[in-house]
């Protein structure tokens, strides 16, 4: 079978989108997607609001000149970070335990951080909530990705000059 008869056999994607659509997220998903950009809302304006008080905490501060200090603010930084994280994990699964997709509000907790980690999970959930993997990953994933992008950018206000340095 070359590459041509392959595109050619493949079904229609607007039927196939309509049918995950469907299948994969139902009604009841709508619930859950709400409250997975709400995690992300409130995850992105926190990052956000932590960065700007790094950023003023560090400019308008001798923090930069001692190491010491600027690694130790550093450090708080990155457990504030990770604890944002853990926060978007318990509600994620306390969500999950309000709809009792587990019997056990330890499974609810373990699934979603296996999922929200994506190192995956050994817990199940039923058939109609296959696709809590899917939406739990992305939102790990993109909660990671803006929570190092905060970093980074507090990591850059120890590299760059001091203002009163030119």
């Amino acid at each position: 079978m070359n590459w041509l008869s392959h595109i050619t056999t493949m079904s229609n994607p607007l039927e196939l989108a309509s049918f995950y659509m469907t299948h994969a997220f139902g009604e009841k998903f709508q619930i859950v997607l709400i409250d997975v950009i709400l995690i992300l809302a409130f995850h992105g304006f926190y990052i956000l609001w932590l960065t700007r008080l790094f950023k003023k905490f560090v400019m308008d501060t001798k923090l930069r000149s001692s190491l010491r200090a600027s690694f130790l603010s550093y450090l708080v930084a990155i457990l504030l970070v990770v604890l944002a994280h853990c926060n978007d994990i318990f509600v994620l699964a306390w969500v999950l335990d309000s709809l009792k997709i587990f019997t056990d509000p330890l499974a609810s907790l373990y699934y979603v951080s296996g999922m929200y980690t994506t190192i995956g999970s050994s817990q199940s959930p039923g058939e109609q909530w296959q696709s809590l993997s899917i939406i739990i990953a992305f939102t790990g994933l993109f909660a990671f990705s803006i929570s190092g992008a905060g970093l980074y950018s507090m990591l850059g206000f120890f590299l760059t000059p001091p203002k009163d340095s030119k």
